[in-house]
């Protein structure tokens, strides 16, 4: 067994197996029906824009509202992690993310699913920030940029998942159906966090409602903090809003690429997602070591994507599926954010340092999302959008990376300043 978790540093795999089993995969599963999740009307699209006759600017709308609900459940996810902890709060909103799932399944309207999705996204909002919690709690913190690296990988699988499999069950049993299932999956998973994962006590007493909105307050007003936050919001909302919808209308459009053989390109794009989450994970960890920042991945990952979207607005077919491909996997610098984070802050305000950040990438995944759909409404052709249209749309969203990169730079990139001293509150 140990062999076949060799991925793993040995120091993590021999210093306690039992946590990888017991609290690291367990985790994994939440974050990897999250993705799973966030990605799959990427592929059902056609079916509910036929059944509902959908325009575009619905369409998104109704895709994005999981990004509401989660971003919006971000902020108070911070306060309830860091008081009542990672496994008890994941749990029970998997169980939410189920009830949205059966919703969807029988809904009928566009009103019933978009409800629907915005009770899965509010279902999953803690996924990813609790598994994080969770890791702070059970391992090192030198470790933490591996193991984020390896949680989103195993969400890139959920995404890889999310396509050309999903694409096979709605095509054979039916979307509806396929949700049915998922309904009682997602349940599963919340039982094995609440039975597999083991309760830590708490080694400080639990703070107050007051110092836990101090806390907040202090990350929120923090300098670095939205230097970050600003890179998260331009990089990392755009890939996730461009990944779990609008790139497969884009292959269908403009290439021309039919349902099935598109789920393949989709599958291919995802698990270029999975090598970005391992890449950079794994080079932050190692170039640290030769005194190179992680600061200087995150603005490398940045430019990639920046770059992809430049060579996909000036259609330049060509070279098309590529940019795509390195779009996905430059989305996947994202670990960098959370681990400079975690140097920033004391461990006591990890809850609420990690949700303010994601609060902030899905609140732009949801506006990139929802504005991408009322710029194709305007270049309709031939029961889909022109490629025009997609230009625009991705030329601005490069725009806007560029220009936070320059900020960024300036700030913090080219200074070590603001990351030397871990904030000391709490």
């Amino acid at each position: 067994m140990l062999s076949s978790l060799g991925c793993f540093p040995p120091s993590i795999i021999y210093r306690d197996l039992r946590l990888i089993l017991r609290v690291f995969l367990p985790f994994c599963l939440g974050y990897f029906l999250s993705y799973l999740y966030r990605v799959v009307n990427a592929v059902i699209f056609r079916d509910l824009v036929e059944e509902l006759s959908l325009p575009a600017i619905t369409l998104g709308l109704l895709t994005a509202a999981y990004f509401v609900t989660f971003a919006l459940a971000q902020l108070p996810l911070g306060l309830v992690l860091d008081r009542f902890g990672p496994r008890r709060v994941n749990a029970a909103l998997i169980a939410v993310a189920a009830l949205g799932a059966y919703l969807f399944s029988i809904g009928t309207t566009a009103m019933e699913l978009t409800i629907a999705r915005g009770l899965i996204g509010l279902g999953c909002s803690a996924a990813l920030m609790a598994s994080i919690k969770a890791f702070i709690v059970w391992f090192p913190l030198s470790q933490q940029p591996v193991l984020t690296g390896w949680l989103l990988a195993i969400g890139g699988l959920g995404a890889m998942a999310g396509t050309a499999p999903v694409e096979w069950l709605a095509g054979t049993i039916g979307w509806r159906h396929m949700f049915a299932g998922l309904t009682g999956v997602t349940l599963l998973v919340g039982f094995v966090l609440i039975v597999v994962v083991p309760e830590r006590k708490a080694i400080e007493a639990p703070e107050s409602f007051g110092k836990l909105i101090d806390g907040l307050r202090y990350v929120l007003t923090d300098s670095y903090f939205w230097a970050i936050a600003l890179m998260a919001i331009c990089a990392q909302g755009a890939g996730i809003s461009l990944q779990t919808l609008w790139v497969a209308p884009w292959l269908r459009d403009v290439l021309g690429i039919p349902r099935g053989e598109a789920s393949l390109y989709l599958l291919a794009m995802n698990g270029s997602l999975v090598a970005g989450f391992l890449l950079f994970g794994q080079l932050t960890d190692r170039l640290t070591r030769f005194g190179i920042g992680p600061e200087r991945l995150l603005v490398i990952g940045v430019i990639a994507e920046a770059i992809s979207l430049l060579v996909l607005a000036s259609g330049w077919h060509a070279v098309a599926i590529a940019a795509w491909i390195v779009l996905h996997l430059s989305v996947g610098v994202s670990p960098i954010t959370y681990a400079l984070l975690s140097r920033r802050f004391a461990k006591l305000l990890t809850g609420r340092t990690a949700t303010s950040a994601n609060m902030c990438v899905f609140v732009a995944a949801f506006a990139y999302q929802f504005a991408i759909g009322a710029v194709l409404d305007t270049r309709p052709a031939g029961g889909g959008y022109a490629e025009a249209g997609y230009a625009m749309a991705f030329a601005a969203i490069a725009a806007l990376q560029l220009a936070a990169l320059a900020w960024f730079w300036h700030r913090v990139g080219s200074s070590r300043a603001l990351t030397q001293q871990p904030g000391t509150i709490g």
